[in-house]
């Protein structure tokens, strides 16, 4: 069962880090003092793990079809003055 392996993966490794809090602290900041790139990239790789990525959405038209998207300046009086995008 693959939703189950996951989820026993996931406590485990939340398990570890909980236990390990302090190390981890202690070296990204050691890191941080020593190298700045790598401490982010550090930072950017751990935030994967806490922040879900968002899968890629790809709007269409009808059957696929490309559609436009207009967007129009009002001005005060509530009449068009000017297409700004026509996509």
């Amino acid at each position: 069962m693959p939703n189950k392996l996951t989820q026993n993966r996931r406590k485990w490794i939340a398990k570890l880090l909980n236990t390990q809090e302090r190390n981890i602290a202690n070296t990204l900041k050691k890191l941080y003092e020593d190298n700045t790139i790598q401490y982010m990239n550090a930072i950017l790789q751990l935030l994967e793990f806490d922040t879900p990525k968002l899968a890629r959405t790809e709007i269409t038209g009808k059957d696929g079809e490309a559609f436009a998207i207009n967007v129009l300046q009002i001005g005060e009086d509530g009449e068009q003055t000017k297409l700004l995008k026509a996509v």
